[in-house]
């Protein structure tokens, strides 16, 4: 299931190491899961990842399904 929000955003400041882990684990579940729709690990471990990670916090106003479908674009 895919989600877009939408919102204003309030801030922006240097990761912390929180925020590093916190990266690091969300690469290697996004990399799994690729895995299983044929995308070659070593592959997707070549994409290249924004230097340096950054902390952007946002209110979120909106959010909608952006999942592919007949519900695709309903606000959620």
């Amino acid at each position: 299931r895919s989600i877009q929000l939408k919102g204003r955003c309030l801030g922006i400041s240097p990761a912390s190491a929180e925020d590093e882990a916190a990266a690091q684990r969300h690469f290697e579940s996004f990399l799994s899961v690729t895995s299983v729709i044929g995308d070659p690990p070593a592959a997707i471990r070549n994409l290249k990842r924004a230097e340096p990670l950054r902390r952007f916090v946002f209110a979120v106003e909106a959010a909608f399904d952006q999942t592919p479908g007949p519900d695709a674009g309903r606000p959620l």
